[in-house]
């Protein structure tokens, strides 16, 4: 897998485990 594939795995999980990380993950993003 490339980078970008890896990255979005790892916010996809951060997201299914912390849903308030969805705000934070605006400002990643």
């Amino acid at each position: 897998m490339d980078q970008t594939a890896v990255g979005a795995i790892i916010v996809a999980i951060i997201l299914k485990h912390y849903p308030e990380a969805q705000a934070i993950s605006g400002i990643l993003v």
